[in-house]
């Protein structure tokens, strides 16, 4: 990633290539699906995506927050799911997602959202009844 400041006494002026460790916390509402054959797929999840340990790429030197930096993440995924059983489906899915980050420390004209697009292909098994 790109790493942007205004620090000039940092290892990263101006800006830099970075490296970051990045999580996401997230509660997920799941509809749709079927016994067989195909379905609809809707996912709407709320949470968290937590940026952390970010370091300038050439000299691994620490940089940005001292902490992790938690942002509100919200996510819409809408795709469709092929059962081949009760218990085992296919499915592909097209999330849309944005983070919205706070706006302290940042200059006046900073963006503080961003938007990821993300396509999901995976199965899914039902371990119960």
């Amino acid at each position: 990633l790109t790493y942007e400041t205004d620090d000039i006494a940092s290892a990263c002026p101006g800006s830099c290539d970075a490296d970051a460790s990045i999580y996401q916390v997230l509660g997920v509402l799941h509809a749709g699906g079927s016994a067989f054959g195909f379905s609809q797929i809707f996912n709407l999840s709320v949470g968290a995506t937590i940026y952390n340990d970010f370091r300038e790429r050439r000299s691994g030197e620490k940089i940005g927050p001292a902490g992790a930096d938690p942002d509100v993440t919200f996510e819409f995924g809408y795709g469709f799911g092929y059962a081949l059983s009760p218990d085992f489906q296919l499915q592909i899915v097209q999330d849309f997602g944005t983070t919205i980050h706070q706006r302290t420390g940042l200059a006046g004209g900073a963006h503080t959202a961003s938007i990821q697009y993300t396509t999901r292909i995976g199965v899914g098994y039902a371990l119960g009844r």
